[in-house]
């Protein structure tokens, strides 16, 4: 191995060994998403759209319905979620879109522990959070709503949960 191989593998290694790794990745994280909210403004529409409506819906106490009738052809969890954030803050794409980036930071975090706990291996943790952390679709993806985001951070905190209390026994 060249010389300048093994300088830039071992800035690498020093780089992600460091305590500040994770915190690092969480705020740079943070920042790419939200400059990314803030200039690219895709128009919500079809299923964006819809779960936006029918979360204002909810929110102004018309229940989970389509032109006053009640449906249940998509699955109302989303929505739902949606309809408690506007029920609180009012509706506003912006609110969405930075719950969502507060559900990712979550989905960095618990893919971490997943991960390290799983691996056994901080390497292997700190790796899948610079990945998922930069990776371009997941960054483009915190400005959308639908239903991914929410789905996996509440997969990952049920894996988390699950990986937690077997390790107690």
């Amino acid at each position: 191995m060249s010389n300048l191989a093994m300088s830039v593998r071992s800035t690498l290694v020093r780089v992600v060994r460091s305590r500040y790794f994770i915190s690092g990745c969480l705020i740079a994280s943070l920042v790419v998403r939200i400059s990314w909210i803030c200039l690219v403004v895709p128009e919500a529409i079809s299923d964006f759209e819809w779960y936006y409506q029918r979360g204002v819906d909810i929110s102004e106490g018309m229940g989970y319905s389509v032109n006053g009738i009640p449906t249940a052809f998509w699955p109302v969890g989303y929505p739902a979620f949606l309809g408690s954030l506007f029920s609180v803050v009012g509706p506003s794409l912006l609110v969405a879109k930075l719950a969502n980036i507060i559900l990712y930071m979550g989905i960095l975090y618990l893919s971490y522990f997943v991960a390290k706990t799983l691996f056994v291996s901080e390497f292997c943790g700190r790796a899948s959070l610079a990945i998922l952390a930069f990776y371009p679709n997941h960054i483009a993806y915190s400005s959308l709503l639908s239903t991914e985001i929410l789905f996996l951070f509440l997969l990952l905190l049920g894996t988390a949960l699950l990986i937690k209390t077997s390790h107690r026994r």
